[in-house]
């Protein structure tokens, strides 16, 4: 990987600080010139989302939870943080590596992404 991709790989991750659409334009930008900023502009994107979909999850868990059952509401909720918390963390080790140049995938994600993104 050459410094190029390195720096686009890293940034696809970077552009969701602020919203998905710098990863977006990375993604459509350097698409066709490079497989690898593809792939990390794709992961990023479904990290994202993931991340997304499980943090409403357990926001509204803990809120269905909170005005059922009081205390438990307590241990949902800290949970809730510990998972955001191990999310970002997981985000911040992706930057990284794409940074550094290294290839990271995510499990299933990479899979996924392999498997019907790539090839279109």
């Amino acid at each position: 990987m050459n410094q190029d991709e390195k720096l686009w790989s890293g940034l696809s991750y970077v552009g969701l600080l602020i919203c998905a659409i710098p990863t977006i334009v990375i993604l459509l930008i350097k698409k066709d010139e490079s497989a690898t900023v593809k792939f990390h502009a794709l992961q990023a994107l479904g990290f994202f989302l993931a991340s997304f979909v499980i943090n409403t999850g357990l926001n509204i868990l803990n809120m269905m939870v909170g005005q059922l059952l009081g205390p438990v509401a307590l241990l949902v909720g800290a949970v809730a943080i510990l998972v955001s918390l191990a999310l970002l963390g997981y985000w911040i080790f992706l930057t990284i590596k794409a940074f550094m140049g290294d290839d990271i995938q995510v499990p299933v994600l990479s899979d996924f992404i392999h498997k019907y993104l790539m090839k279109a």
